[in-house]
């Protein structure tokens, strides 16, 4: 999950962010992120932690947890990397938005025992808090298809949050 959620993301940008510094359009880095980074309270900086390696020995293995770790990684690194940018003479051209589309409906549940996953997506229904796919998708895309004045913003649900908030 880490590899997917933000080792991926990481190595993607790193590898095409010479062709988007020198692109001579605006060009743009969409992160996906989620507001459970919010339940880290204490996470361990180092190459086990980040490579997810020090929870393959754990039972049972800690989705949840390792979501949020990885989920705050990928918006440390969007801080990051908007700082770095913004200190570049080119910084103009690339900017770095952070997403977080809410409660979306998705299998990310499907390790979870069934009537569990079950219950917890009608009581978040219930209340209004779940989305379909079609809709979460927006918050997404309003960050991909802002206009390119845009530096850097952090969207929730769809909504821009400027400047970025954690």
């Amino acid at each position: 999950m880490m590899a997917t959620n933000y080792i991926g993301a990481f190595c993607l940008t790193k590898l095409l962010l010479p062709l988007l510094r020198n692109s001579p359009v605006p060009s743009r880095i969409v992160n996906v992120t989620s507001f459970t980074h919010r339940n880290v309270f204490n996470m361990q900086v180092d190459k086990e932690t980040v490579s997810g390696n020090c929870f393959s020995r754990t039972k049972p293995y800690p989705c949840a947890h390792i979501y949020e770790n990885s989920k705050l990684c990928l918006l440390l690194f969007s801080y990051e990397l908007h700082r770095q940018l913004s200190s570049m003479e080119k910084s103009h051209r690339v900017s770095v938005i952070a997403v977080d589309p809410g409660v979306v409906e998705t299998k990310i549940m499907r390790e979870v025992p069934s009537c569990l996953s079950c219950v917890a997506f009608t009581v978040l229904k219930l209340l209004s808090l779940l989305q379909s796919p079609e809709k979460g998708i927006r918050s997404v895309l309003d960050a991909a298809l802002a206009p390119p004045v845009l530096r850097s913003s952090f969207f929730i649900k769809a909504v821009q949050m400027y400047p970025c908030i954690v």
